[in-house]
């Protein structure tokens, strides 16, 4: 079982906190499908909107997500 299925508050505390922060997320379909848990964020840089993927990893949140 992942990570965001054994705590699934702990998946709507990251989601919530990315949308009250502005970044609101996508969660990968396919991904999530796959058994890892990746979002896309839109992030402004100098006034242009940039898609940036969040991936956590099977022991989140015990070792930190990554961002491409």
């Amino acid at each position: 079982m992942h990570w965001y299925e054994k705590h699934p508050y702990r998946l709507a505390y990251e989601l919530r906190a990315l949308e009250e922060a502005g970044f609101p997320a996508i969660v990968d379909d396919v991904e999530r499908v796959a058994g890892r848990l990746v979002l896309t964020v839109k992030y402004p840089i100098d006034a242009e909107d940039h898609l940036l993927r969040v991936i956590f990893p099977p022991e989140y949140p015990f070792f930190a997500f990554h961002i491409e």
